[in-house]
């Protein structure tokens, strides 16, 4: 469609689509900043390593932040994002980044009913705790436990 609007062939529009420089120079380079200098990440990397150096308890960008423009107050102050950017590419973080824990504890958080489940036993194929389900015109909701069977339960005599 777009090769007919520009009555150009479609190999050449593929072309175009690959380039990732163009040759307009639009864009900046990868691993440079648009509007941040280099130099400012460097004053930020230093003052973040005088503060480690010093043992002060408080590291974290927003008190980098305070130190920048105490230092530099004629020049506007760059914004949180590039504080926690520029000490991450100075290698300069003190806090472990938080550990991702995806589908740790789900049985705890979904609230299985642990106790009937391991009382079927055997018994049970299937359990499913569907959780608060509104009936219309109920003020109050209603917990749905299903189970599914695939053997009989033994009766003792």
């Amino acid at each position: 469609m777009i090769e007919r609007e520009l009555g150009i062939r479609r190999a050449t529009i593929r072309e175009w689509l690959k380039r990732s420089v163009y040759e307009e120079g639009r864009g900046w380079k990868a691993g440079g900043y648009r509007t941040h200098t280099p130099e400012e990440s460097e004053r930020i990397a230093a003052l973040k390593r005088a503060r480690i150096k010093r043992h002060a308890y408080f590291l974290g960008s927003p008190y980098i932040r305070m130190d920048y423009a105490k230092q530099f107050p004629k020049e506007p102050l760059p914004s949180l994002w590039f504080f926690d950017k520029a000490v991450r590419d100075a290698e300069l973080q003190t806090h472990e980044p938080k550990k991702r824990t995806k589908g740790l504890d789900i049985v705890k958080r979904l609230r299985f009913p642990i106790k009937s489940i391991v009382t079927l036993g055997r018994i049970q194929q299937a359990a499913d705790f569907i959780g608060k389900k509104y009936i219309a015109g109920q003020s109050e909701p209603v917990n749905i436990f299903s189970t599914s069977y695939y053997r009989y339960r033994p009766l003792k005599i």
